[in-house]
C-alpha cells in the first residue's frame, strides 16, 4: 500500500513544531486463504448463461478449470462475505496470489465490481493478467492498459495486486505484479487516474465516465478464457485472497479565522509563537 507521509517542519534548538495534518485508520483481513473443506460465501456468474462452475476449492486452492464453450468468455466468483465502498480519503488494495495460468488466453482477471452493475458487466476497477498480456481495466472492452507485454511477466507463484485510491473524487488506480519468488519484489507496475470527466482510454470509450466511487461493491475473481476455443482449454488457480483498507481524515485545512485545537511547545523556555494560521 502507498506509505502515508506526514509532513516535516524544520527543527531548530529553540523552537520544534510537529503538525501532523491527517490521521489514518487501517484494516487489513485475509477474506479467504482457501484452507477449508470447501468454499464459503462465494457466488458465481457468467454472462453467457451456461452451467459453468466458478472457482472450485480443493488442496488449499481456487481453481477455475473451464472446457471450450466456442467463443470469448469469462466465468467469475464474488465473495459476499464482506462488502467495500471507494469513498473520499479512502484506499482500498485486493491482492490474491495467482500459482499458475494456462497458456497466453487464459486470463486472471482480480476486480472490484459494483454491486449496482454486477460481475457479468465487468464495471468496475480491475488487473488482468495472461502468459503475455496485462490489463487494467473499468469494463468489458474500456481498458485503462491493454498491452503484450515484451518481455513477458512471469504468471506463476505471483500475486496481483489492485490499488484504489479516492482523491478530490478521482480515483487513482495501481496495479502491480509481484515475485512470490523473490520477496514480493515488484516485477510490474502501471498507474492511472479515473476522472469524472471522459478519460482518453488505452481501448474503448470511458462511457459512462463517472468513477465507480460511492457505491458499495465486492471482490471478485475470473477467468477469463480468449477465444473460447482452445482445445486444451483454460485455467487459472488462486490462493490468498487480502484486502487492505485505509481511512484518512483531514484533522484541520487551516482555512479558520483562527487556529483551534493546536499546543505549542519549544524547550528554550521562551515567549516564542508556534505555527500561526491566516
Amino acid at each position: 500500500m502507498n506509505g502515508l507521509r506526514f509532513p516535516r517542519g524544520i527543527a531548530s534548538r529553540l523552537l520544534a513544531v510537529v503538525l501532523p495534518l491527517t490521521a489514518a485508520t487501517a484494516t487489513g483481513t485475509v477474506l479467504d486463504n482457501f484452507n477449508g473443506a470447501q468454499r464459503t460465501a462465494w457466488e458465481d456468474a457468467n454472462p453467457v448463461g451456461l452451467p459453468l462452475p466458478g472457482g472450485l476449492q480443493a488442496d488449499g486452492k481456487f481453481t477455475f478449470n473451464m472446457q471450450p464453450v466456442g467463443q470469448p468468455y469469462f466465468v467469475s466468483s464474488r465473495k459476499t462475505s464482506e462488502t467495500f465502498e471507494l469513498r473520499e480519503g479512502r484506499t482500498i488494495e485486493f491482492r490474491a496470489d495467482l500459482l499458475n495460468g494456462q497458456g497466453p488466453d487464459s486470463f486472471a482477471v482480480l476486480a472490484f465490481i459494483p454491486q449496482a452493475t454486477g460481475p457479468n458487466t465487468l464495471a468496475g476497477y480491475g488487473i488482468a493478467k495472461s502468459e503475455t498480456d496485462i490489463l487494467i481495466t473499468k469494463g468489458i472492452n474500456k481498458y485503462f492498459y491493454n498491452e503484450n507485454v515484451n518481455p513477458p511477466v512471469k504468471n506463476n507463484n505471483v500475486t496481483l495486486v489492485l490499488n484504489l485510491a479516492v482523491k478530490g473524487g478521482k480515483v487513482f488506480i495501481t496495479g502491480q505484479v509481484l515475485d512470490k519468488d523473490d520477496g514480493n519484489r515488484v516485477i510490474w507496475e502501471k498507474s492511472f487516474v479515473d476522472t469524472t470527466a471522459a478519460d482518453v482510454l488505452s481501448d474503448g470509450e470511458d462511457s459512462p465516465p463517472a468513477p465507480w466511487i460511492n457505491l458499495p461493491g465486492n471482490f471478485v475473481l475470473y477467468l477469463y478464457a480468449d477465444g473460447g476455443q482452445d482445445p486444451a482449454g483454460y485455467q487459472v488457480v488462486y490462493d490468498n485472497a487480502e484486502t487492505f483498507v485505509t481511512d484518512t481524515e483531514v484533522l484541520d485545512n487551516f482555512d479558520a479565522a483562527s487556529r483551534s485545537g493546536w499546543e505549542d511547545a519549544n524547550p528554550a523556555g521562551l515567549p516564542l509563537p508556534g505555527g500561526q494560521q491566516a
